[in-house]
């Protein structure tokens, strides 16, 4: 798995690398956007890395002339293992590692997938089918996003995030979760 990783990681990086090198120069394009309006990056997962292998990134990044990074869709459970418990210490050196860079970040806050703790405490935020029948969260989006208790820590969520980093120095933007509404129906109440 960690050789899949890396070999993932080094044909994203290169990838990168290529469009730069074959990249269009802006002079003679008025219409194009100019310098610090267009920026060069990628969705970054640092959840599952160790500390050694975000640095092993950030500087591939660096290398490979990154200036923005988009991270923290998917995590909600990363963030928030129990309900009410945060955990920023990892994220807050993923930051800092960024910042130390030079590389700006566009903060997604997690909706989906909801955590499984979510689901086992409130049932409503499971998917129920035309027939009725409450359905597991077998796979990703498999999240009631209509319903209260969902909707009420999911703004927690955004809220507690953003106070969070509003004012970290590698911050660029906020953006909320990776193709919300994009699952399954539900026939709840």
């Amino acid at each position: 798995m960690r050789h899949l990783t890396k070999t993932l990681v080094a044909c994203a990086l290169s990838l990168a690398c290529l469009t730069a090198v074959y990249g269009q120069s802006a002079e003679g394009h008025p219409d194009w956007p100019g310098a610090g309006q267009l920026f060069a990056g990628t969705c970054y997962q640092p959840v599952d890395r160790s500390l050694e292998q975000v640095k092993r990134d950030v500087a591939l990044m660096k290398q490979s002339g990154f200036k923005v990074v988009r991270m923290g869709d998917l995590s909600w459970d990363y963030f928030e293992p129990s309900e009410g418990q945060f955990d920023f210490k990892h994220f807050d050196a993923v930051m800092n590692e960024m910042q130390a860079a030079g590389i700006q970040v566009i903060l997604d806050i997690p909706g989906l997938p909801a955590p499984m703790w979510l689901h086992h405490k409130y049932p409503g935020v499971d998917i129920v089918n035309q027939a009725g029948t409450r359905l597991a969260p077998a796979e990703r989006y498999m999240d009631n996003i209509g319903d209260p208790d969902y909707r009420r820590l999911a703004i927690r969520m955004a809220d507690t995030l953003t106070k969070r980093y509003a004012k970290h120095p590698a911050l660029l933007a906020v953006g909320y979760d990776n193709e919300i509404g994009n699952g399954f129906m539900s026939y709840s109440e």
